[in-house]
């Protein structure tokens, strides 16, 4: 049998280097061309002359628009005008507050809030004027229909005037007031507003706003805003004023101790004429007992003294209560308060 291969041999040596071979021959370079011989040159031309110059042309048409330029800066800050003309006067502002209370008639000021003491109607200070009154029981004057007058005192009788007029005042603490107007029966006159006046409120109220607005001091208040129907409001610690739909009631009382007076006024329905929205007022005014010297109320429901004789003389002349066109009229002057000058 054939054995096993045996190891690889060792490798061999590097053989020996071989004979440098011959370099060939180079071959013989072609023969160059000659060069031919170049031409004579011309003499130079002379310049010829400058001709004439020829007429002129036609002038062509406008060139299209230019584009817009760019908007130049902005200039210098002029200097300030003259000033304009003053403006219309500006609305009174709201009254300020009461400043406080004075010395009574006894020479006291009252520490306690209340009101000093003055000398009433019979003279007597602090009093409530029941030291001289004639009757314990309040009665009541009136202006109602076209109009039909009623004293305190229980005179009736017609006013037949256009106009404004005090019905009723008592001392500086209350007045009522009316205006006077044709009626749809042009003979006869009619309410058309009142006015019921104190030392520190003047009330309007018109049959053209029937319940619905009040005017109190100027302002204008309105049902609603800045009141409600059925709702008394205090002015102040002696005077109130409740509105309805179709009348209005005004309570002043300077004793709370005693009885008060208090004017109602309510809206009548007369179509057919110059009375606003078709309505008329009635007026009525009740004043207390305590009122009846006969020495504190004035105006044209006369001087309640319980005697209704004298109450032509405590009226006339009734021209003394006449207000139109005068500051004592609280329709045309919202300022007008009540005041002992006055």
């Amino acid at each position: 049998p054939q054995g096993d291969d045996g190891p690889p041999g060792n490798p061999g040596g590097e053989g020996a280097e071989g004979p440098t071979g011959k370099v060939g021959y180079d071959g013989a370079n072609g023969l160059n061309g000659g060069t031919g011989l170049g031409g004579i040159w011309g003499d130079p031309g002379k310049h010829g002359k400058v001709g004439p110059r020829g007429p002129m042309g036609i002038q062509g048409p406008p060139g299209p628009k230019g584009a817009k330029g760019t908007d130049g800066g902005t200039g210098d800050r002029g200097g300030i005008g003259p000033g304009g003309s003053d403006g219309v006067k500006g609305d009174d502002g709201s009254a300020g507050g009461r400043g406080p209370y004075g010395k009574g008639c006894d020479g006291a000021t009252p520490q306690d809030g209340s009101k000093p003491k003055v000398i009433d109607a019979c003279g007597v200070c602090g009093g409530d004027e029941s030291e001289c009154a004639i009757t314990s029981v309040s009665k009541t004057a009136h202006a109602v229909g076209d109009p039909h007058y009623l004293t305190f005192d229980g005179k009736s009788f017609d006013y037949q005037l256009q106009g404004e007029f005090i019905l009723a005042r008592h001392m500086n603490d209350i007045e009522l007031q009316n205006l006077q107007v044709i009626c749809p029966n042009p003979s006869v006159r009619c309410n058309r507003d009142a006015a019921v006046v104190t030392k520190n409120f003047n009330l309007r109220f018109k049959s053209q706003w029937l319940g619905g607005r009040i005017s109190i001091n100027g302002r204008e208040l309105v049902v609603g805003r800045d009141y409600n129907y059925g709702v008394w409001n205090w002015l102040d610690s002696q005077t109130a004023y409740l509105m309805q739909g179709g009348s209005f009631d005004v309570i002043f009382n300077d004793n709370p101790q005693g009885d008060g007076s208090q004017i109602t006024g309510y809206w009548g329905y007369w179509p057919g004429g110059p009375l606003p929205n078709n309505h008329y007022m009635n007026l009525y005014f009740r004043a207390p007992g305590r009122w009846s010297s006969g020495l504190s109320m004035t105006g044209l429901f006369a001087n309640f003294d319980n005697n209704a004789e004298d109450d032509w003389d405590a009226i006339a002349p009734s021209s003394m209560w006449w207000v139109k066109g005068t500051a004592n009229s609280a329709f045309k002057n919202p300022k007008y308060l009540l005041h002992w000058t006055n």
